[in-house]
């Protein structure tokens, strides 16, 4: 059987207040004191000095019907399941409830929107944040997006599927800690998953520092490539040698230590060059952490 609160939700005989709101109106009968109970807009409004205490029919303008009616769901302790909302309805449905003074349900939305973000759907989160007009939110994803793009940039699945704005803001961070050969990998799955013109196949590849990718996997991935002329290849060992460079992340604490004698380096080279059975691309990309057994294939 339903609860009592749960037989007042829409009924004319017991209503004092009916809501119109949405595109075709919609209405829905309702009680000023469970709406004022739940919302604090609502109690201002029918319990303080506004012209609408006195009012029978209320009209709520640029109101979307489906999530505002989950929303007085909620106040008449009415259970639905969140997860079938899609993206966009579920922020609408946490902007409604901050407009409305919802704090209860505001607070419950916000936790399982935390809950539910991840690197893997957080551009889906920001898509519905701008196809909704909600800027706060944009910002709060693209906040979540830059503080993860090393494991982003890890994950080729993930970074394949970015558009290139997102996959270019990845690709120039200074911040990123990753294995330079990471950050190419990450690239070149990019470039020949979307099939990009040549154009902007440069615009990303002229984001990739080759000087901080040894030589080992310079020659076992870069060069197998094709992305990079040999001339660019030799350049980028060049410098990497001339200015010792030892490190291979972005965001290194030791950047310039020891040498290596160039006698050594293009015996090494020489070396690296006749092996032809390495497979240009990995199977998957090196991580920080060896005993993350998190599965990003």
């Amino acid at each position: 059987m339903k609860s009592g609160f749960e037989n007042l939700f829409n009924d004319p005989e017991t209503s004092d207040v009916s809501l119109e709101f949405g595109s075709p109106t919609q209405r829905v009968f309702a009680h000023k004191a469970i709406l004022a109970a739940n919302s604090d807009y609502f109690k201002a409004m029918f319990f303080g000095d506004w012209r609408e205490s006195k009012q029978t029919v209320i009209e709520l303008n640029e109101i979307v019907a489906k999530p505002f009616i989950l929303l007085l769901k909620t106040f008449y302790f009415i259970e639905f399941d969140i997860e079938q909302l899609t993206r966009a309805e579920m922020l609408q449905f946490y902007e409604l409830a901050t407009k409305f003074g919802a704090k209860q349900v505001e607070e419950v939305l916000i936790n399982f929107i935390r809950k539910q973000i991840s690197v893997r759907n957080v551009y889906e989160f920001y898509s519905a944040a701008v196809a909704t007009d909600l800027h706060h939110f944009q910002v709060l994803f693209e906040e979540y997006f830059e503080k993860h793009f090393d494991l982003i940039v890890r994950h080729k699945h993930i970074f394949r599927n970015l558009p290139k704005d997102w996959a270019l803001r990845v690709l120039k961070s200074d911040e990123l800690s990753v294995n330079e050969i990471d950050v190419f990998i990450a690239a070149s799955k990019w470039i020949q998953y979307n099939a990009v013109a040549e154009e902007e196949k440069k615009e990303l590849l002229d984001c990739i520092k080759l000087e901080l990718i040894d030589l080992q996997d310079m020659i076992k991935f870069v060069r197998p490539s094709e992305l990079f002329t040999e001339s660019e290849i030799l350049d980028a060992i060049g410098l990497r040698t001339n200015r010792k460079i030892c490190a291979i992340r972005r965001k290194s604490d030791h950047w310039i230590i020891g040498s290596t004698p160039k006698s050594d380096l293009w015996q090494r080279i020489a070396q690296l060059q006749g092996d032809r059975d390495i497979d240009m691309f990995a199977d998957g990309f090196r991580f920080e952490n060896p005993n993350n057994d998190e599965n990003f294939d």
